[in-house]
């Protein structure tokens, strides 16, 4: 057999260009270093992913120690307030109370502590507005001339759930002129009263709310309150407006008195937007204006909701309607 030889293969200077056979062992090298590269940047990767997670698992830790943290404060309020309630005499209730308010000042003031629950600590009232922005604690400290005085933290967020900002508000209830009608209350100069229920409404174009309270006034008679808050970008909130429409006359909080003895329903149905209450009478024509010998009748009044106001329509019809009674409110009075 006879064996051709193959030509000789002539490289241009064409054939040097990228790709072409000669340049294989540059390739390769490049080849090796982008590998190595790759390699280099997925060690690095790696390591980032697992610095990352180790920060957030440090980070859920550190949110549930802190979290755990309010809960043993919390515990230390249950006690606290337990001290105050089984105290036979003033002194003891007072100094009780005022730990109390030191540490609990010391949980609100952590944005976390706007979801801790209070459920543990005896006779405090804790509500929520329905839509999560609003939340206000209200205790009593019942004192032995049968009066009280009360205490109240309100804890706001916007609804992003930032901007955190709580107030405290200064029962100023042993002044001579007491729950007036036509005055706007402001922070340092408050009502007194332990807040019950959060009515959210449309007030123009701005979020209001109206509250319900009790105040166990003194062993001759029991107050009830229909209020609005106004809660203010930077200020702290107070408390009244006139939108409480009674025929011609208008109001700023509608207030209720009654005898010590009986029980007064007073409430929102949200069925048909109204806060309902029985009217109360006096037992004789000639106590009229004596509020320790009113009596709530069995008919039921309303004030209706409309246009940003709340208007007195009279009697309602309220068979088979929600009668709860709140007086105390569930679990806050002594």
């Amino acid at each position: 057999m006879k064996l051709t030889k193959k030509p000789p293969v002539i490289y241009t200077q064409e054939a040097f260009c990228y790709g072409s056979r000669p340049s294989r062992g540059l390739e390769i090298k490049k080849n090796r270093s982008r590998l190595i590269r790759l390699e280099t940047s997925s060690t690095f990767m790696r390591t980032l992913l697992i610095s990352i997670s180790f920060l957030l698992t440090a980070w859920g830790a550190m949110g549930q120690s802190m979290a755990t943290e309010l809960e043993k404060k919390a515990k230390v309020l249950s006690i606290l307030r337990n001290d105050v309630l089984i105290s036979d005499e003033n002194k003891a209730r007072i100094e009780a109370n005022e730990e109390f308010i030191l540490i609990l000042e010391g949980i609100i003031a952590d944005p976390g502590s706007f979801d801790l629950g209070f459920d543990s600590i005896q006779k405090m009232g804790v509500v929520s507005s329905p839509d999560g922005l609003l939340r206000i604690i209200t205790w009593n400290l019942p004192l032995d001339e049968g009066t009280h005085n009360y205490h109240c933290y309100i804890q706001t967020r916007d609804r992003k759930q930032q901007n955190y900002k709580w107030h405290k508000l200064t029962d100023k209830s042993k002044s001579p002129v007491r729950r007036d009608e036509r005055k706007t209350y402001s922070a340092e100069n408050w009502y007194g009263a332990l807040y019950y229920e959060i009515i959210p409404f449309r007030r123009g174009r701005k979020d209001s709310y109206t509250l319900l309270g009790w105040d166990g006034n003194n062993v001759l008679s029991t107050k009830k309150v229909i209020d609005v808050i106004n809660l203010r970008k930077n200020k702290p909130p107070t408390f009244g407006a006139p939108i409480f429409k009674f025929g011609s006359n208008n109001t700023k909080r509608v207030v209720f008195e009654h005898s010590a003895e009986v029980t007064m329903s007073l409430h929102f149905d949200a069925r048909k937007n109204q806060i309902v209450f029985n009217k109360l009478e006096p037992t004789r024509p000639e106590l009229k204006g004596q509020y320790s010998f009113y009596y709530p009748s069995s008919t039921f009044q309303a004030l209706e909701l409309s246009k940003g106001k709340w208007v007195h329509i009279g009697e309602v019809d309220f068979r088979g309607g929600d009668n709860r009674i709140f007086n105390p409110p569930p679990g806050l009075q002594n």
